[in-house]
């Protein structure tokens, strides 16, 4: 019989070898990403939300195939199917006041006429989602404190907040990083970007595509052509860069970090919520999904 002492000691070397050569790690080095000051064996979370995906329609995707990832972990992972009330209104901005402050019916839409000054305004307008969440956040912790905001909202009191309404993007990280460590960054994660720059390619040519059929079957030009790149930017992109910053953020153990892929909910609003061209982007989900775990897991 092994000395159950010596498989666990193995088994925890070859981990830390594994993570040495995890080009995840590099990144973080070579970025100076500040680890977590969590203990190992202390718990984390990552919500993960998928944006306009009813519960109806998640099961619908899931039964036909397009979700094979999310499948498996209902069928094999004991993952369970639960109930989400998301508000009246439901809309993101109120979903989220209440999710993060525990404030209910933070706005009454997504846009909607400001009676202080009775202008029309939309939540996702910089100043004016900074604006709400200040009102939220008087007296009252953030959900995410000390952790990760991803494509959301409001940053729900998170240290690092991206592509989210309050905060853009990475532009003051990029500002202050070294050009010749984010090359090298992009060198040790090469198939990545490759991977993402075929997807765009492939995304073109179907976005092109949904763009003919929809001008025959009647739909307004230019909303259709605008489309085109938004279904790149956002459906591939914008996708593919919140998966890679929170499998940095999960590597280097932030205790909570909230995501919310995009792609089906503007897909949904041309077409439908059951239409095949916003279940076409749940396949793409899935995949992102699976990333995420595979790389909290480890």
């Amino acid at each position: 019989m092994k000395d159950p002492i010596r498989v666990t000691t193995l088994t925890r070397i070859w981990q830390e070898v594994c993570r040495f050569f995890r080009p995840s790690e590099w990144a973080i080095w070579l970025l100076g990403l500040k680890r977590s000051t969590a203990k190992p064996n202390e718990r984390g979370l990552i919500l993960i939300q998928i944006d306009g995906l009813s519960k109806s329609q998640m099961k619908r995707a899931v039964e036909s195939g397009r979700m094979p990832f999310l499948s498996s972990l209902l069928d094999k992972e004991n993952y369970s199917n639960h109930d989400f009330y998301s508000g009246l209104p439901s809309s993101t901005p109120a979903v989220q006041g209440e999710l993060y402050y525990g404030v209910p019916t933070a706005v009454p839409a997504f846009g909607f006429r400001d009676h202080r000054t009775g202008h029309l305004v939309r939540m996702f307008a910089n100043d004016i989602a900074a604006e709400v969440e200040n009102d939220l956040s008087k007296g009252r912790p953030g959900l995410l404190t000390d952790g990760s905001s991803y494509c959301n909202i409001y940053g729900g009191g998170a240290k690092d907040v991206h592509f989210c309404a309050t905060s853009f993007g990475w532009s003051e990280f990029l500002n202050t990083a070294n050009p010749f460590k984010i090359f090298l960054v992009m060198l040790l994660n090469s198939w990545m970007f490759i991977r993402v720059l075929g997807l765009m390619a492939l995304e073109v040519f179907l976005a092109t595509f949904g763009f003919f059929r929809g001008i025959f079957s009647g739909k307004r030009f230019w909303q259709e052509l605008i489309m085109i790149p938004a279904r790149v930017v956002v459906v591939v992109l914008l996708r593919s860069l919140v998966t890679i910053g929170t499998c940095y953020d999960s590597a280097r153990g932030q205790p909570i970090i909230h995501l919310n892929l995009l792609g089906y909910d503007e897909q949904a609003h041309r077409r439908g919520p059951g239409s095949r061209f916003a279940h076409w982007a749940l396949r793409g989900i899935d995949r992102e999904i699976k990333r995420i775990r595979y790389s909290a897991h480890h």
